[in-house]
């Protein structure tokens, strides 16, 4: 059986259920389940200049895994609605992210991966909604008029 993952807005409680790319990006699949042998819970970002995409920079508890040595599968800047992708960016790579960034990306819609700084962003999808897409979109797309709002992601079991 794939391996599933549950995405839910902690305050309205609004749900999606999404299956692993496991046989297109093993080693970000493998990467991913281990960061959320702790559920990821964080704000979500609206990220603006791809379009309809929000982001969580991978909280330190989720942080299970070395991410120079992961590396890029199942690429695009062009991904479908309700992909789940995964990039990293090293320290200074972009100037407001003197630290790096362990970009957990989750797309509801429309959008072409890009940084104001960079041009177009490769990425990783390990991941797609499969069950409550609509109601998941609408619910992030709020976010863009209504600010951050908490997300939580974890492992399904079984």
């Amino acid at each position: 059986m794939a391996k599933r993952v549950r995405l839910t807005f902690v305050d309205s409680g609004v749900t999606a259920i999404a299956r692993l790319y496991e046989e297109d990006a093993p080693d970000v699949c493998a990467a991913m389940w281990a960061a959320l042998e702790v559920p990821v819970e964080g704000s979500v970002t609206h990220a603006m200049a791809s379009g309809e995409e929000l982001m969580i920079n991978l909280p330190e508890a989720n942080r299970r895994f070395d991410p120079t040595k992961v590396p890029t599968q199942n690429a695009t800047i062009h991904p479908r609605p309700g992909e789940l992708l995964w990039t990293y960016l090293p320290p200074y790579y972009m100037k407001d992210f003197q630290t790096g960034l362990w970009d957990f990306i989750i797309v509801y819609g429309q959008c072409v991966l890009t940084s104001r700084e960079t041009g177009p962003l490769i990425c990783s999808r390990w991941a797609r909604i499969d069950e409550g897409l609509e109601a998941f979109a609408a619910e992030s797309a709020r976010t863009y008029t209504e600010g951050q709002k908490v997300l939580r992601v974890e492992r399904i079991p079984g």
